[in-house]
């Protein structure tokens, strides 16, 4: 299994502006970790999801991210962690497109 493909984990740091009344982004934190990429199975996804979705992935990184992280980046399309599994030598993240 290979970890070379670059994942990107973004915060964004969010504050309220009292001008407008709302809430802005101010600084984005981009956290690059290698990682081996893959589709999720059919099989898999009927047990975390019950249904089968377009875009699911699964990513196995050697390295365990423990930073907080708001969506994931993969060749700039946003996903969202359903679920990460963080095993003894590597931790596995069950990935869906942001809608």
């Amino acid at each position: 299994m290979r970890y070379s493909d670059i994942v990107k984990f973004v915060k964004e740091e969010e504050f309220y502006n009292r001008d407008s009344g709302e809430y802005s982004v101010g600084n984005i934190v981009q956290t690059e970790r290698y990682a081996d990429i893959t589709d999720t199975g059919t099989e898999a996804m009927n047990l975390l999801y019950g249904k089968v979705i377009q875009g699911s992935k699964t990513i196995r990184i050697k390295a365990k991210v423990t930073e907080d992280f708001d969506y994931v980046l993969i060749d700039k399309t946003i996903y969202l962690v359903k679920m990460i599994r963080t095993l003894m030598q590597e931790q596995v993240m069950h990935l869906v497109v942001k809608q």
